[in-house]
């Protein structure tokens, strides 16, 4: 249960936060000059159906694969080489980001799976935290669950490791559906929902810089 535990709240604490810093741009100009897109009032019926639809893909798939993982050979209890469990951060970071660029850039360019899957988590050009994990369920299997999974699929990884990845990968969702430019994550992704044809990746947007997809602000 400890990987539930973790993506459960980091999901939902991180969109929270960043919930609350909208609702300071909202009503006063403070924040404005790291808010890179403007909040509507429309903006607050995306967010109240995001976590609608967040919820449902955590309780019908995020958590009953999580289960599966947390007693599974993906995890390992043995002695932990600090240096072996660092390449393998990195390495499933690699992975997220080849899987992603595939299987998301293959939404967009075919128009069926596109217009009957994807343009649901288009729907708004203007994303919200809370909106990382809201999108069709097969997309949510294929893209966002899978291209976590393949890496510690690939190579398993001592538990501790597999604890801070989850984490990682959760908060990062978040962030950088957040909108906003900050020090963690960049604004990529955020220029992907604007303009949908640039940044199929994540993290390292290799092949987006390979096939001269990548944008930045």
């Amino acid at each position: 249960m400890n990987l539930i535990y973790i993506h459960i709240f980091t999901y939902w604490i991180v969109s929270l936060f960043f919930l609350i810093l909208d609702y300071i741009c909202y009503k006063t100009n403070i924040l404005d000059k790291y808010k890179i897109n403007k909040i509507t009032e429309k903006y607050w019926g995306y967010c109240y159906d995001s976590i609608k639809g967040s919820i449902v893909n955590q309780i019908f798939t995020t958590v009953p694969i999580l289960m599966y993982i947390d007693n599974s050979n993906i995890i390992l209890y043995n002695e932990c080489n600090i240096t072996i469990e660092l390449c393998k951060i990195l390495f499933y970071i690699s992975c997220i980001d080849i899987w992603f660029f595939i299987f998301h850039y293959l939404f967009h360019k075919i128009p069926f799976l596109y217009k009957n899957i994807h343009k649901f988590h288009h729907r708004e050009s203007i994303p919200a935290a809370v909106s990382a994990l809201d999108a069709h369920i097969i997309e949510h299997l294929f893209i966002n669950i899978a291209s976590i999974l393949i890496g510690p699929i690939l190579c398993p990884g001592y538990y501790l490791t597999i604890y801070f990845y989850i984490f990682l990968t959760t908060a990062n969702s978040c962030i950088s559906h957040s909108g906003y430019n900050n020090i963690f994550v960049g604004i990529e992704h955020n220029i992907h929902h604007k303009l949908c044809k640039y940044n199929y990746g994540s993290g390292l947007y290799v092949l987006d810089k390979i096939f001269k997809t990548y944008k930045k602000y």
